[in-house]
């Protein structure tokens, strides 16, 4: 059995294997020879702790303050920088870094604003200056895992993506996958069974490509040769044929032309003997194809042409690149004469993209501002769309009873929404509110921000939505938030979709100063890539790639697809030897995504 190297190393925080050395990953991955051992990765030095005095924005204020951050540093080789965000500044001390945020480490010398000085980052919970409790962590390397961390390491329950694209998702302690988990490589073989100390130990079920399984014995991360016997009986003896019997296709998807969180990647997961593909935006695909609240966050807001969850501009729409591995182990070279994609199907994903954006300068005193924007990237209308809401206190959870309904018609591209007749009906005195926009509510000095909202609110301006009405995140902001769903049909009424919403809007401030930032120009990338059809079936794309291949080696390339709507397609590689035989790789399945326009294009 050929196992894959520096699999189930002990991985630090950001030490996770990125020392690319041949006996990790990179033998493997240039036609060098498969390591039948999982490796441990190379020695490093002893960590150390980092001090740094940084500036951090205060919301309540509306300045910067200066705060004193350690943290542990498990790699000091690489001379790296590190930036603490943390999450809410109220819980956040000076010293060993605790509390929920995101640890960013930066090569030095490099400018902040600068997307490419990003090496890791870690979003999650830290305990004394090191990851402990839930986090997720990534890297350069496309190494990530996300799931339980102590001391720094990965230890609990977890899923571990490996540059290459296999997978382990179980129980780790210190570092390493130890007791029940799955190892699914990148082949689409699948293993289930009992970890000890990063290599597969006892008995367990391996899933071959082909969907066949059968019980396999491992020790210290060999396979027993009784179960290999087993292994060339249940695949029909194929694995032991010569001149290229064994012979295998993997994908994986290769992020290393992203310059930023916010470029368009994609990921590759498996779903059983499928290998799913998507984008790699756990916000855009909860509100595409999930139940994700669809109003901008607040450091989603704006007006400029970076903004906004589905409003991507064209720098960030990053092509789409597989890597396919030719794996040859056998005991004889192969030759390949060609290569395509066979496409079972592509069809056109016409589902509304809808975001709601108010379109608000965030770091900007609130202006009272009772409009925002229903924004369509998607490729069909929402039809017959409608809002059933109701008025809420933004810094209480819970929903209100939706009685307010409020018809906005056919989203195409952009509705403006206005909902001052509402706050109107609702008593409130929205003339005032709009002669306070700009020099906010004055009170008597001394009076604390909440007392003094209070003192605002007894003049009866608020209407009977005044117990609704609130502070946000401590600041001196007033805000209400209307609370529902949108709903509406698309595709002639035949689908049906209600998409929840907590839109803040603002209503004024209490007045203070307030400074804005700037932040750095995205990068345009751009690659030749293969067309994917749009509505039809059974369809070829020819892919050049001719190559001899020793036994027991490994060869790649690279696959670049674009389509010109969002979309989505099944598909497998396929492999042309030069002795006539066909080798397919897993069945995939990507959901591709393209905005229907940009923002400033």
């Amino acid at each position: 059995m050929f196992a894959r190297p520096c699999l189930f190393e002990t991985v630090s925080l950001f030490a996770l294997c990125v020392f690319l050395s041949g006996a990790c990953f990179g033998a493997e991955r240039s036609d060098g020879a498969i390591d039948a051992v999982i490796a441990a990765p190379p020695a490093h030095s002893a960590g150390i702790w980092r001090t740094k005095s940084q500036p951090v924005f205060d919301p309540a204020e509306r300045t910067l303050i200066r705060r004193m951050y350690m943290v542990w540093d498990p790699m000091p080789e690489r001379d790296l920088d590190f930036v603490w965000i943390p999450s809410a500044l109220r819980d956040d001390e000076e010293g060993k870094v605790n509390g929920v945020g995101r640890l960013i480490w930066r090569v030095k010398g490099k400018p902040a604003y600068d997307p490419a000085s990003i090496f890791a980052e870690y979003r999650g919970v830290m305990r004394d200056g090191r990851a402990d409790g839930e986090g997720t962590y990534f890297d350069t390397t496309g190494m990530s895992y996300k799931g339980s961390w102590r001391d720094g390491l990965m230890d609990g329950l977890g899923t571990l993506m490996l540059p290459g694209g296999d997978e382990y998702i179980g129980q780790m302690r210190a570092g390493k996958a130890h007791g029940a988990g799955r190892y699914i490589e990148v082949t689409g073989e699948i293993f289930d069974g009992s970890f000890v100390e990063g290599k597969r130990e006892g008995i367990g079920t391996t899933t071959l490509p082909d969907g066949s399984s059968y019980r396999s014995r491992w020790v210290q991360g060999q396979e027993t040769e009784d179960s290999r016997r087993v292994r060339l009986a249940q695949s029909g003896g194929q694995l032991a044929q010569a001149g290229g019997g064994d012979v295998r296709i993997g994908i994986w998807v290769d992020k290393s032309k992203a310059r930023e969180r916010g470029d368009l990647v994609y990921a590759a997961s498996s779903s059983g003997a499928q290998l799913m593909i998507q984008p790699d935006n756990p916000r855009l695909m909860s509100m595409w194809k999930g139940n994700g609240e669809i109003e901008l966050k607040d450091d989603e807001e704006g007006q400029t042409s970076e903004y906004g969850v589905f409003s991507l501009n064209r720098g960030q729409l990053l092509p789409l690149t597989l890597v396919v591995e030719v794996q040859n182990r056998s005991a004889m070279p192969i030759a390949v004469a060609g290569a395509y994609l066979a496409v079972g199907s592509s069809v056109s994903d016409l589902q509304p993209a809808i975001q709601l954006n108010r379109a608000l300068t965030i770091c900007a005193e609130a202006p009272y501002k009772p409009t925002f924007r229903a924004e369509n990237f998607g490729w069909g209308p929402a039809e017959n769309a409608e809002m059933h809401f109701g008025f809420a206190n933004p810094n209480l959870s819970g929903q209100p009873h939706p009685d307010v309904a409020k018809r906005v018609g056919n989203i195409v591209r952009t509705v403006n929404i206005d909902l001052e007749p509402e706050l109107r009906a609702a008593g409130v005195d929205t003339a005032k509110l709009a002669a306070s926009s700009k020099s906010g509510f004055v009170c008597r000095s001394g009076l604390s921000k909440p007392a003094c909202l209070e003192q605002v609110k007894s003049t009866g301006i608020f209407g009977s939505i005044a117990s609704q009405v609130g502070l946000r995140n401590d600041t001196s902001d007033i805000y209400v938030s209307a609370r529902g769903t949108l709903d509406y049909n698309w595709r002639g009424g035949s689908q049906t979709r209600s998409s929840p919403y907590n839109v803040l809007l603002p209503l004024g401030h209490i007045k203070i100063e307030a400074e804005c930032g700037e932040g750095g120009e995205r990068e345009v990338v751009a690659a030749n890539a293969l067309q994917l059809r749009l509505d039809q079936t059974g369809y070829r794309l020819p892919i050049s790639f001719q190559r001899s291949i020793p036994a027991g080696r490994t060869s790649q390339y690279e696959v670049t697809l674009k389509a010109a709507k969002s979309s989505q397609h099944d598909f497998t590689v396929v492999l042309q030897l030069a002795d006539g035989r066909e080798i397919s790789s897993r069945p995939v399945n990507l959901v591709y995504y393209l905005p229907s326009w940009f923002w400033g294009k």
